[in-house]
């Protein structure tokens, strides 16, 4: 609605006529043009792994009754179940000398049709402790290493087991760590862990067992769940990826599960 200039003031009706000459002479206002949209860049897929392998970790140190028959086809069940490939046991107390009692190592291997590695940590009187791989893949050799200076029962060990992937050679290592774990335990520990990666050299390497946090600044990588008693799973993350994390419990302790694929030895 236009005011008449009678009744305006001489100063207000002066105002408006700048105002007036300043909106005719703008036109609609024009949108900013958009950037045109960025041209997509091709990425190169990710190769999937040759290989997937389900690893898993059992730590059986801490049961206190005796191993019958009944657990070991439990866990036998289980394994099939989850299809488990590779399984590490710590902490096994076993008598292979006395036929009354069910000898774990044996009895597992038997029942799932895997080949078996046993790393013996101290023997008394034929009542043996140690450590254990059960494995699908065919075993190229092992060897029990014990954790030397370390303030622990002399139960605490490494078993350090190659296994033929077929795609590449996998190392596999299942280790008791002392309990409590001091700082001057792990470092030893770590040390011990890492040295036998340099032994390896570009071979991939996986720990399972009751581990801590990895140490910092170093290349350990780890895989954990909630649950502290499934313990944790290392690794060195040249020529694997590692992925999972699950649990699953049976009557002798709970299981850490995981996956790893592998991936094919580079040619040179």
């Amino acid at each position: 609605m236009t005011i008449p200039k009678k009744f305006l003031s001489p100063a207000a009706a002066g105002l408006l006529w700048p105002a007036a000459l300043i909106l005719s002479g703008c036109g609609a206002s024009q949108p900013a043009a958009s950037p045109p949209p960025p041209v997509p860049t091709e990425t190169a897929p990710v190769p999937a792994p040759a290989m997937t392998i389900r690893v898993a970790s059992l730590d059986v140190s801490g049961y206190r009754g005796r191993i019958e028959q009944k657990q070991v086809d439990e866990l036998a069940r289980l394994m099939g179940e989850r299809k488990i490939e590779l399984l590490a046991v710590q902490g096994i107390t076993r008598y292979p000398t006395v036929r009354t009692r069910t000898d774990l190592v044996g009895e597992l291997a038997s029942a799932t049709e895997m080949r078996q590695a046993f790393g013996e940590t101290i023997n008394l009187s034929g009542r043996q402790s140690g450590n254990a791989l059960f494995s699908a893949y065919p075993i190229s050799s092992s060897d029990s290493r014990s954790y030397e200076g370390v303030a622990g029962s002399n139960f605490e060990g490494a078993l350090m087991v190659i296994v033929d992937a077929g795609a590449r050679p996998v190392v596999v290592v299942s280790t008791l760590l002392p309990e409590p774990l001091s700082t001057a335990d792990a470092r030893i520990c770590n040390d011990a862990l890492s040295a036998m990666a340099s032994e390896r050299g570009t071979d991939p390497l996986l720990v399972l067992g009751n581990l801590p946090g990895p140490p910092d600044g170093g290349t350990w990588r780890d895989i954990r769940t909630g649950d502290a008693r499934a313990g944790r799973l290392w690794y060195t993350p040249g020529g694997i990826t590692v992925s999972g994390g699950t649990t699953a419990r049976c009557e002798l302790g709970t299981l850490l599960i995981a996956d790893v694929g592998i991936y094919p030895q580079s040619r040179r």
